[in-house]
């Protein structure tokens, strides 16, 4: 299981009020507890000169001061100013409640999840102009078919579909992440009459072959079941 303790970064700068102009913080330990969190600093600051303001300038505005304002900003606007006492209002709320409704619609339909989807085609060899159209043709008449009968069918369809594709069980709102989209992608390069749907989460990505199933609607109902 994931850990929750806090980064030892964050720990530093929060509780022991140290920023990275800080003589208490040593550079590598800077650059150490950064690439704990993902960062991957190490070849960046491998390059640069010994005295270089990497740390202590460009570091310190990124990850200090930008994200201090972020957070004051954040704190101002969700306690209006000082009006509400915010951990009284939301004591009693489980946390996967607050985010759903702070970053996500209070529900998912099929007809949000047809508006971001972003089919990509691909052809290869022979014949390129029918697979085209055969995968326009799924896409349309088969997969949209699919996806809403079967949403029809079991309330826990669309969420489940789109924790395969994404990793979230929703759609994020669209203030906070504008431009969203989920790639439905048609690989030339995939073999097997009956191969499975695969996922890129990474990417927000479907990965279907290119045949498109010969836009057989029953074999392709089944193996996105299987997926």
């Amino acid at each position: 299981a994931p850990s929750t303790a806090m980064p030892c970064f964050y720990r530093n700068v929060i509780f022991r009020e140290c920023d990275l102009q800080d003589s208490r913080y040593k550079h590598m330990k800077v650059i150490k507890d950064l690439n704990a969190t993902g960062q991957k600093l190490s070849e960046m600051y491998d390059n640069m000169d010994e005295d270089s303001s990497f740390i202590t300038e460009m570091l310190h505005e990124q990850f200090i001061v930008q994200r201090s304002i972020a957070i004051s900003s954040l704190q101002e606007g969700l306690t209006l100013d000082g009006y509400a006492d915010l951990s009284v209002v939301l004591r009693t709320m489980p946390e996967k409640a607050i985010s759903g409704l702070l970053f996500a619609p209070p529900k998912t339909n099929v007809v949000d999840v047809f508006k971001v989807f972003k089919p990509i085609f691909s052809i290869d060899g022979i014949e390129q102009e029918q697979i085209l159209d055969n995968q326009k043709f799924f896409f349309e008449n088969i997969f949209k078919t699919v996806i809403r009968e079967k949403t029809e069918e079991d309330s826990s369809f669309l969420p489940n579909f789109l924790c395969f594709v994404t990793a979230l069980t929703f759609l994020p709102h669209s203030l906070a992440r504008p431009g969203y989209e989920i790639l439905v992608e048609f690989h030339s390069s995939i073999d097997g009459a009956e191969a499975r749907p695969e996922s890129k989460t990474c990417a927000n990505a479907l990965i279907l072959p290119g045949h498109a199933y010969n836009c057989d609607k029953e074999l392709f109902v089944r193996l996105l079941t299987e997926s």
